[in-house]
């Protein structure tokens, strides 16, 4: 019949939008199933589509026992209702499905699964009312068939990725280059990117591209990859024990560059000892003649380098040991200071803003110098270096505001380096903040502190996301006396920040990830 045939088609679509949400889900955590269910509703307004989905289930179960031409004309306007709405939700998300080659692999394969699910279940229901049960069963438990599907698929995508490591591997085992891996919990793409510009004065550099950090990140860099390539930086991320290890089996580096150990993803690692211990695989990894470059000033990163018996340096700033810098000024066209502890002195100039730039740069000063980039290299790289894109960048609005783009960050020190760099303008502070994530059982506390520090900075706050209550306490708690606007979405505060904003303001847009 054509009408059930049209109901099928419009059940499997509504299955798949509000599957979206768990593609999504899936594919941000690298399509594993994370430590909490992703079937329990998170928050109230999914509480209320959960208890909304079943209600209009029920409703269109039962009015099966109304007759044929109402029981069609109810389940038409309830799946239309629904896909409608689940579109409309999807292009609402800050974050979109992304079609990669495992995306796409991903996607095809839970619809074709809907699909004959959906058609198998036309052809056995005998009586239809059964025939509404199953499809409303299934639409009910479309994210559970997403999480089923992604295991399925899992050993096939291990065995595919495993295929490609082997690649980069090879590849990276030919090459006649230096191989330096740079981790921690911050600072790695600007620190990658710092040390690229200064190495780039003496070598063929290749890096990882963007953030990408993971070991199908490395593939992809690898993939395009010359034979001629002298240096080869890697960054490296993790989420769990042994990411870091697995990465140093497929680069094999000779040099690393530790940025820091603090408690940014305490939500995945559970404990900032197990935080430690994978930022140590870095360390375990490099041959005894490697070359490993430390900041001085994170006590965890001094312990790590104990460790360690190759070639080491501890920058600093906090004191005046080993490289260090001085006469630090801070302004909003850059920063400079001069650097103690290589050859003699000298002084530095870059387009970068903030205090914790000051640290990236000394570690990589240290890391090219000791590859053969004389100290006139590195202050000529530093002042043609450009700022990173969303970390303390500087887009000039046509309406005569000032927009600091810190978005990509989100640890506490850098929030907080951020509001003294715009402590350094003239004008209205505004600051817009979604707070600080994956900290775990210490995210409130944090949060906490940041509203404190924000408080004291600026003028005018913007909030949105999960960490708004938190940042609520610590600006209150500083007596805050300017206005607050709070949003319950990114989008509504994105539109009404235009109202806000004045001629001659200045605006940070920070930790835009929530």
């Amino acid at each position: 019949m054509i009408i059930e045939s049209i109901i099928t088609i419009l059940f499997i679509i509504s299955s798949i939008v509000i599957g979206m949400r768990m593609l999504i889900s899936l594919q941000l955590n690298g399509y594993r199933v994370r430590k909490k269910a992703y079937l329990i509703p998170l928050n109230v307004k999914q509480l209320i589509e959960f208890s909304s989905l079943l209600f209009l289930g029920l409703l269109t179960i039962l009015s099966v026992k109304f007759g044929t031409i109402l029981t069609y004309s109810i389940t038409i306007t309830i799946t239309l209702s629904l896909i409608v709405y689940y579109v409309n939700d999807y292009i609402k998300l800050r974050t979109k499905f992304k079609f990669t080659a495992r995306g796409t692999r991903f996607y095809i394969f839970y619809v074709l699964i809907l699909t004959i699910m959906h058609l198998i279940i036309s052809m056995l229901s005998v009586e239809l009312i059964f025939h509404r049960l199953f499809s409303i069963t299934l639409l009910l438990m479309s994210g559970l068939l997403a999480i089923c599907v992604s295991m399925i698929l899992s050993p096939l995508e291990f065995l595919n990725s495993l295929k490609y490591i082997k690649i980069a591997k090879n590849k990276l085992l030919n090459l006649n280059a230096i191989k330096i891996g740079i981790s921690g919990s911050y600072g790695k793409t600007s620190c990658k990117n710092i040390l690229g510009a200064m190495l780039a004065k003496k070598y063929k550099v290749i890096k990882t591209e963007g953030n990408r950090n993971t070991p199908m990140g490395i593939c992809l860099t690898t993939n395009n990859m010359t034979s001629d390539a002298e240096v080869f930086i890697a960054e490296m991320g993790a989420r769990r024990r042994g990411d870091i290890k697995k990465l140093c089996d497929i680069v094999k580096p000779t040099c690393a560059l530790l940025t820091g150990i603090s408690n940014q993803h305490m939500s995945e690692f559970g404990s900032l000892e197990k935080i430690y211990q994978t930022k140590s695989e870095l360390i375990k990894a490099l041959p005894r003649d490697g070359i490993a470059i430390f900041n001085g000033d994170d006590p965890l990163i001094t312990k790590l380098r104990k460790e360690f018996t190759g070639d080491s340096v501890a920058v600093h700033l906090r004191d005046e040991q080993e490289v260090y810098a001085k006469n630090i000024k801070l302004s909003t066209n850059g920063i400079s200071f001069e650097i103690f502890g290589l050859s003699t002195p000298f002084k530095v100039s870059t387009k970068l803003l903030g205090r914790h730039n000051v640290l990236n740069i000394l570690m990589c000063s240290v890391m090219a110098y000791k590859l053969g980039i004389s100290p006139n290299e590195i202050a000529s790289a530093l002042s043609e270096l450009e700022p990173i894109p969303h970390r303390l960048q500087i887009i000039k609005n046509t309406g005569e505001i000032t927009i600091i783009d810190d978005s990509y960050n989100a640890n506490i020190s850098g929030s907080i380096f951020a509001l003294e760099v715009l402590k350094l303008y003239s004008g209205r502070k505004i600051v817009f903040s979604q707070g600080l994530v994956e900290l775990g059982k210490l995210n409130n506390r944090y949060n906490r502190h940041l509203g404190a520090v924000i408080g004291k900075t600026a003028d005018v706050i913007i909030l949105t996301g999960q960490n708004t209550n938190s940042l609520l306490k610590g600006i209150d708690s500083v007596g805050f006396s300017g206005t607050v606007y709070r949003y319950k979405s990114f989008k509504e505060a994105t539109v009404n920040i235009k109202e806000i904003l004045k001629p001659g303001d200045v605006l940070l847009i920070q930790n835009d990830i929530p």
